[in-house]
């Protein structure tokens, strides 16, 4: 009979509600697109650091909403070494039939798509056809097989359908949305798996509460930033001991009590050991601490 084989802290330092975290951080990002538009590395951080905001982990295709593959969102994944750009984010998403990895490019939001006579400048050009470059790469055999080893991809995800999935991130919509004709331009770039949205539609995803940003190297996933939001899951505690890093990116986590650091950094060898089990017993989704 399945018992279960863990322990909740029931008075645990809390994180930082989902709710508030919003308020916050939409403060600051409506700042940056006021006063940092011209600079897409400020973007680029603020993203890294609010995996929340980047769309793509359940959203926008219509997955199911299964966690997206290791639970975390890459920043400036190589998906090929003869790369002269490489994406500057990807979440590994999937479902019980599909293998989706989203690929993001953002650009600095002050960018425009069109001329003053309504073609579409060399800047937008030039990401979009980095896009394509991309879904190139990724429609051959041999591009997903080392798409597979690069990003250490499990059996069970191998097995699945694999459909890359592509967003855009670029310009702000006052540019088009008075304008019916630039607005049906704008959208003739987009299809079933190339999504274009300006840098007004980027908001938190409830859902993304508990995913970190990492960077992969050799097929390591190596933890860069974690959210003030994050909770220790039962569900979710088998990625802990793939992780490398989580414990001193603890140090840098923003918005939270240093009772609450202290507390993640004192339950992390717990919840590592628990995810590590081959037989985790019961699991409620909704515990966590």
């Amino acid at each position: 009979m399945l018992v279960k084989q863990y322990d909740i802290i029931p008075d645990a330092p809390k994180a930082i509600n989902m709710g508030e975290y919003i308020i916050k951080s939409d403060l600051k990002y409506k700042a940056l697109l006021e006063t940092e538009a011209n600079k897409e590395h400020s973007f680029q951080h603020f993203l890294e650091e609010n995996p929340a905001y980047v769309p793509g982990a359940f959203e926008v295709f219509g997955l199911s909403g299964h966690y997206p593959y290791m639970n975390c969102l890459i920043t400036q994944p190589r998906i090929n070494d003869n790369q002269l750009r490489i994406p500057d984010f990807m979440w590994l998403a999937n479902d019980s039939l599909s293998f989706c990895p989203v690929l993001i490019e953002i650009e600095k939001p002050s960018k425009e798509q069109f001329r003053k006579d309504e073609i579409n400048r060399s800047e937008f050009t030039q990401a979009y056809n980095q896009i394509i470059e991309w879904k190139a790469i990724l429609s051959t055999i041999s591009g997903q097989e080392s798409f597979y080893e690069r990003f250490s991809i499990d059996e069970e995800n191998r097995k699945k359908e694999f459909k890359p999935q592509y967003i855009l991130v670029y310009g702000r919509r006052s540019e088009y949305e008075k304008d019916e004709w630039l607005r049906r331009k704008r959208a003739l770039f987009q299809n079933d798996d190339i999504c274009i949205m300006s840098f007004d539609r980027l908001h938190a995803s409830r859902d993304v509460y508990d995913l970190v940003t990492c960077t992969v190297s050799n097929g390591q996933y190596y933890v860069r930033y974690i959210p003030p939001t994050f909770v220790y899951r039962p569900v979710t505690s088998h990625v802990l001991q793939k992780w490398i890093g989580f414990t001193s990116a603890l140090s840098k986590i923003p918005d939270i009590s240093e009772e609450r650091r202290v507390f993640l950094q004192n339950r992390f060898e717990y919840w590592m050991c628990f995810g590590a089990k081959k037989n985790h017993g019961i699991m409620n989704s909704g515990d966590y601490e």
